[in-house]
């Protein structure tokens, strides 16, 4: 309902006051609910279809409707209070033969007595010689309210049967796709119904863990598994430390590894991308942290990948400390990843890169790329 309010009607009472139109009065909206959210079917500026008959039965005891009607016309409707019961309320709709094509009137109208809580409206009807007669297509709308959909159902159906006229047409199916969902058992939701794999992901942490202890350095013990990778600075001897932190990915890098099937060297890129921007401000690289997105995951791609962000790591003198694996199905191609990286470093305050004193004429140094 929040949904509604903020992306249909909340939009179009504002819309139609900035251009200069605004509305007082009922207005009547349909929706279709879908997969992709509530849709707007349509606008009707009235009260009389039968799904306003039910609204009615669902407004609580202390609601006053000739109230709210008169606050609406006098454009204070937030002075008067307006809450509802819980519970459903149901309409159907007795209709004269051959409605909505052509139609006989003047049929006379006998009512029995109606369960509490079910109320006829008359709609198409009028009196003539001291009866009730047909006068219009839709005849007369049966609401009923109660606590569960189906007794509402029930109950409504229950008050068409003691209303009675020549011609008398009505729908039986009113409430019952609703009515069957309800019966329906709920599918439970697991990672698995959403195509995502708890096993394969405990797979791959069984086998990147050797990985991960491989780059093991003063400052990170070089295990994994915590909500969050840890590093104590206060190992490694920094007196004034600023920490330097940069993240980056491979690129269409990527497509060439996939292509070529060899996935434990794109990884070294992956790491050097991020700790060379750590490196040209004069940080130490720390830490390094990887995030691997994929459709369906393959443990054996996986942890080739791991095993190149391994080595980038040893190569560069950090530690990996943690990642995420995303599996996410319909997000990627069947085969394809997507890669980005985050590392963390550590410069002495007086150190940090670039210097202010740099000048022209002063010696530029440059390192080779090892790839």
């Amino acid at each position: 309902m929040s949904r509604i309010m903020k992306e249909s009607l909340q939009p179009t009472i504002d819309g139609m006051r900035r251009e200069g139109f605004p509305f007082v009065g009922l207005l009547f909206t349909g929706f279709m609910v879908t997969t992709e959210g509530p849709k707007v079917l349509e606008y009707n500026v009235r009260f009389g279809d039968p799904e306003t008959e039910a609204l009615m039965l669902l407004l609580d005891d202390k609601t006053d409707l000739a109230a709210i009607m008169l606050a609406s016309v006098e454009r204070r409707l937030d002075s008067v209070r307006v809450s509802t019961r819980p519970g459903f309320a149901v309409s159907v709709i007795l209709a004269s033969a051959g409605y909505p094509g052509s139609y006989p009137k003047g049929k006379v109208i006998t009512e029995g007595t109606l369960p509490a809580d079910v109320h006829a409206f008359h709609a198409g009807t009028s009196s003539s010689g001291g009866k009730v007669v047909t006068s219009g297509g839709r005849v007369i709308a049966v609401a009923a309210y109660a606590r569960s959909l189906e007794e509402a159902l029930r109950l409504a159906y229950t008050g068409c049967d003691a209303i009675s006229f020549e011609g008398k047409t009505l729908r039986r199916d009113i409430g019952h796709r609703a009515l069957k969902a309800s019966k329906e058992p709920q599918a439970r939701l697991t990672y698995a119904s959403a195509g995502v794999s708890v096993d394969a992901g405990n797979d791959l942490v069984d086998a990147i863990k050797p990985l991960v202890r491989s780059t093991k350095r003063p400052g990170a013990d070089g295990e994994i598994g915590g909500f969050g990778g840890n590093f104590d600075l206060k190992a490694i001897g920094y007196k004034d430390p600023i920490l330097v932190s940069g993240t980056d990915g491979v690129g269409t890098k990527l497509r060439v590894a996939i292509a070529c099937g060899k996935h434990d060297t794109v990884g070294i890129d992956l790491v050097a991308m991020s700790v060379n921007d750590l490196v040209v401000q004069g940080a130490e690289p720390l830490y390094f942290l990887d995030y691997y997105a994929c459709s369906k995951l393959d443990v054996q791609t996986c942890a080739a990948v791991v095993k190149g962000i391994a080595e980038g790591c040893k190569r560069a003198g950090c530690a990996l400390v943690g990642g995420e694996t995303a599996e996410m199905p319909g997000m990627y191609h069947e085969g394809d990843y997507d890669l980005a990286g985050f590392a963390v470093g550590a410069v002495e305050r007086n150190l940090l890169l670039p210097q202010a004193n740099i000048a022209a004429g002063d010696i530029l140094l440059g390192l080779p790329s090892a790839g």
